[in-house]
């Protein structure tokens, strides 16, 4: 947000005068329309190194777009500014190109990871389910575990209340908190952090054997 500002505060400025001699005005638009794309993508994913989707990078291409439009439109009530078209076309190629290095460091990350066995990415990974109940310390527990060991190995998650299907009741509500690997039941009442590192490295490994 006060990025932009500070883009539209420079397009309020009659002349700016403070490219130095040579520097291409186009280069000048790329570079400003990069760093905001970069910036959109670092609001958008939560972080610099997500992993891009085709809907969060054409999201942050489109707002670049209809931005780079609007502050072109704006220079024409603005003395001694007049819109540009290649203005515009040099704002999107920055913000495209951008992106594009995003894409590419990210999937080099990810090439480089699965050579090495691992997933860089929680969608990526196993599926891990607590089944649970309310008010449940142990449950509680359970979970902390969880969120503790994803933050060193990434897996897919879901928490079920084993009280909202009878078949789940019949088969664990005895035994809750169960943590089920992939569907495979590997701990009841308690998780022991080594052994779910241990499980989670062998999933990953048949995974990419």
């Amino acid at each position: 947000m006060i990025y932009a500002a500070f883009i539209w505060w420079l397009s309020s400025q009659p002349s700016l005068g403070i490219l130095p001699q040579g520097f291409s005005d186009k280069l000048a638009h790329g570079l400003l329309f990069g760093f905001f794309a970069l910036l959109l993508w670092r609001a958008a994913a939560g972080r610099l190194a997500a992993r891009p989707t085709v809907r969060a990078v054409t999201a942050v291409i489109c707002v670049c777009a209809l931005y780079a439009a609007v502050d072109e439109l704006h220079q024409t009530f603005v003395p001694g500014r007049d819109a540009s078209p290649a203005d515009a076309a040099a704002d999107l190629a920055g913000s495209a190109l951008v992106l594009a290095a995003v894409w590419a460091h990210s999937a080099r990350l990810t090439s480089k990871a699965r050579r090495r066995g691992r997933v860089l990415w929680p969608e990526d990974g196993p599926l891990l389910t607590l089944l649970s109940r309310p008010d449940c310390h142990l449950c509680d527990k359970a979970e902390m575990v969880l969120q503790e060991v994803q933050t060193e190995i990434p897996f897919r998650y879901e928490k079920v209340d084993v009280g909202a299907d009878e078949g789940l009741t019949r088969a664990y509500g005895a035994e809750v908190p169960v943590v089920l690997l992939e569907g495979r039941k590997i701990f009841k009442y308690e998780v022991n952090p080594e052994r779910l590192r241990k499980h989670l490295r062998r999933a990953l490994q048949e995974a990419h054997s």
